[in-house]
């Protein structure tokens, strides 16, 4: 990056499409993922849940409810790790811990994409 000024101008522009109304909007498509998944998760055998802030959100294997680091080690590393292949699979890109953003190029075709993928995974596991 270093001031070079194509990066520079990318991000002023970046910066100005992301206005209340695109936040309020990414957040939108995050709360409708977050709800799918999770009623996914409870129709499930699984004990798993997601946990969201803002356009951030993360998927755990545990049934108890995660509200910081020593809650998070409750959860199932190999239930997740088996998950994040299943995912990759189906074409989901999640971080290794199941971290995931939304962000201003998605939109609700791509959350369906995610349910369906995220279904498909579940019955796999």
């Amino acid at each position: 990056f270093n001031a070079n000024p194509v990066t520079m101008q990318a991000g002023v522009t970046a910066l100005e499409a992301f206005s209340t109304n695109e936040v309020e909007r990414i957040n939108s498509l995050t709360d409708l993922l977050v709800k799918q998944a999770q009623d996914l998760f409870d129709d499930s055998d699984l004990s798993m849940q997601i946990n969201k802030s803002g356009s951030l959100f993360n998927i755990y294997a545990t049934n108890q409810k995660v509200t910081d680091y020593r809650s998070k080690a409750s959860s199932s590393g190999e239930k997740e790790k088996r998950l994040f292949h299943l995912m990759l699979e189906e074409g989901i890109r999640l971080s290794p811990t199941l971290l995931g953003a939304v962000s201003t190029p998605m939109n609700k075709e791509v959350i369906t994409k995610f349910i369906d993928g995220l279904e498909a995974s579940i019955k796999r596991m």
